[in-house]
């Protein structure tokens, strides 16, 4: 599970004209080889995950899309926390349209997220970082939020599955 997250990590800094992530995750290869020695490998054990980066991460910076409110996560959101717990390795925080205040994913301070396949169109926002990374391969799962499209409408124009659970069911 260690080369398939190396791999996904090579890929995205291959892609990185695309630009999915605000930040990638080098220590993911140690994270997921830590999991695998430790035998905490759950039903998710080596999941690349990409996470919005409107989501907490511990130790992983977070901008909200907007580098004025750049600082350190010091707790993990619950969403993430179940996933790590089941073995999933987070890869990086992807990038989104500037305070998640938009569709297109056009973010004027890290740029936009360009299309999977065609990279003159937008992914669509805000979880459009998220969405652009799986359809290309770096994530096997990617988390973002959603009110009214925002992960929805990049899921269609990336041509990946997006899914809005009801309210209160993912905290």
């Amino acid at each position: 599970m260690t080369m398939n997250v190396e791999k996904r990590i090579e890929l995205a800094k291959r892609r990185a004209d695309l630009n999915y992530f605000i930040y990638l995750n080098e220590k993911a290869v140690y994270e997921v080889d830590a999991v695998e020695k430790a035998g905490r490998c759950g039903a998710l054990c080596g999941l690349a995950v990409a996470v919005k980066d409107n989501i907490e991460v511990a130790g992983m910076p977070i901008t909200n899309g907007a580098p004025y409110m750049k600082k350190m996560a010091d707790k993990t959101a619950p969403v993430v926390r179940r996933l790590i717990a089941e073995g999933a390795v987070v890869i990086g925080k992807t990038n989104m349209h500037e305070l998640a205040l938009g569709a297109t994913n056009v973010n004027p301070h890290f740029g936009p997220t360009r299309n999977p396949h065609d990279p003159s169109r937008i992914t669509g926002g805000s979880s459009g970082g998220s969405a652009g990374a799986v359809a290309i391969g770096v994530a096997d799962l990617g988390i973002g939020t959603d009110t009214g499209g925002s992960v929805r409408i990049p899921a269609a124009l990336c041509g990946v599955v997006g899914y809005k659970p009801p309210y209160g069911k993912i905290p």
